[in-house]
């Protein structure tokens, strides 16, 4: 598994790596400082670079999911980057969030996106309701790859991000990630503020069943069947992301889990199902899943971790 065939990306997860474990101490212009250094090695990791330009992306991921939906491919995580590409289809859209004290920067690696960016303000006129956001709307662009953007804390956090017509892959980077309680992922309706000009009103909101996320992973479908299984049955169930909705997919491996588990209670009349090797807190046993930024007979860089499976 030659982990080298895309050393931009390899780059990428060593800077980001190394800075996402200072970011969180630092403030102000060191903040923009340090976090410059991660967005040119975001810059550095292009389409062809990850060896995606020979067939259309979404025919490479697995498992398949329903038309129309969102895809996210998980390239890293740790408690302090979160590293991952998303696969628009054509007018997709994320509705707008936030991401409360973190860095993102996104590289449009395929397509176009229309993006718009606001920064929440203090308003102290006492013309909005209690509850209501006040945003200064900072940016509203189409952007077409190769194209960067980023935002900070203080800057353009709260964000949507709307495929062209032709959809569009982004590469995400984000230091540090969300988190369910220090930095819940919050949607937002958005209305005229009564102060008008570009103060926009926000309000939260569950975004519409249509809103559909689910990960996955790469994989090349020109590798033999054998060494395909065998690279995919490697590959960890992936964490659910804050935008993924519906059901976490089934890997391979866990496919085979379910399969072995049902072959053997058949024959021995014991427990079948995924969750047979499992404790009573639901946690599968005998997982360890490999460390480090692979690729998988052909699939992009995934990192994978020690120890159970988490389900987020």
């Amino acid at each position: 598994m030659d982990a080298g065939r895309c050393p931009e990306l390899l780059h990428l997860v060593s800077t980001a790596s190394s800075i996402g474990v200072h970011l969180l101490g630092l403030t102000g212009e060191e903040v923009h400082s340090r976090f410059a250094e991660v967005v040119e090695a975001l810059r550095g990791v292009t389409f062809a670079a990850l060896r995606l330009d020979s067939a259309p992306i979404s025919d490479l991921v697995v498992p398949a999911a329903e038309p129309g939906c969102i895809r996210y491919l998980e390239v890293l995580e740790t408690e302090h980057v979160s590293i991952g590409m998303f696969i628009l289809p054509p007018h997709a859209s994320i509705p707008l969030h936030d991401h409360p004290h973190m860095c993102v920067a996104s590289n449009v690696l395929h397509g176009v996106l229309m993006q718009r960016s606001l920064t929440r303000v203090a308003d102290t006129s006492g013309l909005v309701p209690p509850g209501v956001t006040t945003g200064l709307l900072e940016r509203s662009e189409s952007l077409t790859a190769p194209a960067i953007t980023y935002l900070t804390e203080e800057s353009c956090n709260i964000h949507s991000f709307t495929a062209g017509a032709d959809g569009c892959i982004v590469l995400d980077c984000l230091i540090p990630p969300y988190e369910s309680k220090a930095r819940p992922c919050s949607y937002f309706a958005e209305f005229d503020h009564p102060r008008g000009g570009e103060f926009r009103g926000l309000v939260p909101f569950n975004p519409p069943d249509t809103f559909n996320v689910q990960s996955g992973y790469l994989w090349d479908t020109m590798a033999p069947p054998q060494a395909v299984h065998g690279a995919a049955a490697g590959v960890p169930q992936q964490p659910q992301h804050p935008h993924q909705r519906g059901p976490r997919p089934m890997s391979l491996e866990e496919k085979d889990e379910a399969e072995s588990a049902s072959a053997a209670a058949a024959a021995g009349g014991g427990r079948a199902g995924p969750g047979a090797a499992a404790n009573d807190g639901g946690a599968v046993r005998g997982t360890t899943a490999p460390t480090g930024v692979e690729r998988a007979s052909g699939a992009v860089a995934v990192r994978r971790r020690k120890g159970k499976r988490q389900t987020r």
